[in-house]
């Protein structure tokens, strides 16, 4: 079944990239990244 625990998709998932925070021009996603230093970008 579906895990409803998580609030957001993966940022994989949704077809992003998890940049740093101070990657310029980064379109964030509400997804989730492993890193929390991280964003998910909108490739």
């Amino acid at each position: 079944g579906h895990e409803k625990r998580r609030k957001f998709l993966e940022c994989e998932k949704m077809g992003g990239a998890c940049k740093h925070q101070k990657t310029h021009g980064c379109s964030i996603l509400p997804a989730e990244c492993k890193s929390r230093y991280k964003h998910c970008c909108r490739l």
